[in-house]
């Protein structure tokens, strides 16, 4: 077939079917949000009532910024916040859209951050590139805020950017001098088996919706090697929350509880969340620990169930 190409012979059937096999692969490994969870699941987040000045941002936003496929992401502000709560930052996953995470960009509205959300091509572009994107986006924003805590609330996929951008922003000693608080809300930290085909996909096919994050995605990518190896300053505080009910992430992975290792993480556990649904459980999970209400508990089986295995 790669002859052929080179020789200018006719290609098409043969790149048609591989085209869709793979697609279908990617599919497989990672199903698009609509996928998920219906819009009357529990645990969708709770609205705030008294957040003011709040801008949605929607699919047709985040095609008007970008413009283009693979350009390089941006951070919109959603809400002004006030002056020493701090900057907050939300990014969804892939298949996703900014207002798939609204349940999490709302939580950090309402308690007064200077809140953002990341608009990137999480269909087009590379991990690596999006993470040094919302890296460099995010250093005017805590400049501007210097000694504010930052908060980071990110979903799915975006999990894995976020951390290798922290990473970044820490060897610059970026985040020196402010508290960071992280929630990765159904994170898939151990990468998926599957998605390594798209290392070897042929250049035509790398065109292909999805196929240059899923390259990222892979268990045994560079980039999933960057992130068992990762290092993040001290005062970075990260939670893990994985939902009970979660048939996307395998909560039991070994190389997920490496990455939870390596970041000194705290798993917190979400009774009958899925993975679409995390978000607004984890959302809620948020208020009440900062409204005082203590933490939810979950039953010691369910706990022991999703112990990591050596796998």
């Amino acid at each position: 077939m790669l002859l052929a190409m080179a020789t200018g012979q006719r290609t098409r059937a043969p790149q048609r079917v591989e085209a869709a096999a793979l697609a279908a692969i990617l599919a497989a490994t990672i199903p698009s949000a609509s996928s998920w969870a219906s819009p009357t699941e529990p645990g969708r987040g709770t609205a705030s009532a008294h957040v003011t000045g709040i801008v949605e941002v929607d699919e047709r936003v985040e095609r008007s910024v970008l413009r283009s496929r693979n350009a390089p992401g941006v951070l919109v502000q959603v809400s002004a916040g006030s002056p020493g709560d701090g900057v907050g930052v939300t990014v969804h996953g892939i298949n996703a859209r900014c207002s798939d995470v609204g349940p999490l960009t709302l939580e950090l509205a309402d308690r007064g951050a200077a809140t953002l959300t990341f608009v990137y091509d999480d269909h087009y572009r590379r991990l690596r590139d999006s993470a040094a994107d919302l890296a460099a986006a995010l250093r005017p924003h805590l400049s501007a805020r210097p000694r504010e805590p930052l908060l980071v609330r990110a979903h799915s996929m975006g999990s894995r950017i976020v951390l290798v951008a922290l990473e970044r922003l820490g060897r610059e000693s970026t985040l020196d001098g402010r508290d960071v608080e992280v929630a990765l809300v159904a994170p898939p930290l151990g990468g998926y088996r599957s998605a390594n085909l798209a290392r070897v996909t042929p250049w035509p096919l790398s065109r292909i919706k999805n196929v240059r994050p899923a390259i990222d995605m892979g268990r045994y990518s560079r980039f999933q090697r960057r992130l068992q190896s990762l290092s993040l300053p001290e005062h970075v505080r990260v939670r893990v929350f994985f939902g009970t009910r979660d048939r996307v992430v395998d909560a039991a992975d070994r190389r997920l509880w490496q990455v939870i290792a390596r970041t000194r993480a705290r798993p917190v556990w979400l009774p009958g969340a899925t993975h679409e649904s995390a978000v607004g459980a984890a959302a809620d999970w948020l208020r009440a620990e900062r409204a005082g209400g203590g933490e939810p508990e979950v039953a010691p089986p369910v706990a022991a169930r999703f112990a990591p295995s050596g796998r």
